[in-house]
């Protein structure tokens, strides 16, 4: 009985998963903008916003143009400036 409340339960969850981007392989660039939109509505919700040029950041980390220690580290640098 109760692996069947389980399972009923599971079917029945309206929840539905976070927007996920596995950089393990080649990531479109509508996945890269769908992640952004979800990024943005997330943080708009509480009130905070993606700063100036650092959507161009994430871009090119999620094509791996660049390495994710230059990526920390203009991020870094983003965030100091403000």
């Amino acid at each position: 009985m109760r692996s069947l409340v389980r399972k009923s339960y599971r079917n029945s969850c309206t929840y539905k998963r976070p927007f996920v981007i596995r950089l393990h392989r080649k990531v479109s660039d509508e996945k890269i903008e769908k992640a952004l939109k979800y990024a943005r509505t997330m943080l708009a919700i509480e009130g905070q916003y993606i700063p100036k040029g650092g959507e161009e950041i994430i871009r090119k980390r999620l094509r791996k143009e660049i390495s994710h220690e230059d990526f920390r580290r203009a991020a870094l640098e983003m965030v100091s400036r403000r």
